[in-house]
């Protein structure tokens, strides 16, 4: 399965997406897809750094935000 954390606060925002089963939480071996953070959220200066973005491989169209990858 796939979970998405959010992590919300007055200005920012920070994500990451996590493939976990049953028998990874058992031997603790989650696996980090991707993770990233939204900053500066109702300013000016407000963005998404991403430090590895990557090229959308889907024939869907792409999210409107990219996940760092790890």
């Amino acid at each position: 399965m796939k979970i998405l954390v959010l992590n919300s606060g007055s200005s920012s925002i920070k994500f990451q997406l996590i493939e976990t089963d049953s028998e990874m939480i058992a031997s603790n071996t989650d696996r980090c897809l991707g993770k990233g953070i939204v900053e500066r959220i109702g300013t000016d200066e407000d963005g998404v750094p991403l430090a590895n973005p990557v090229a959308w491989p889907g024939p869907e169209p792409a999210p409107l935000l990219r996940l760092e990858g790890t």
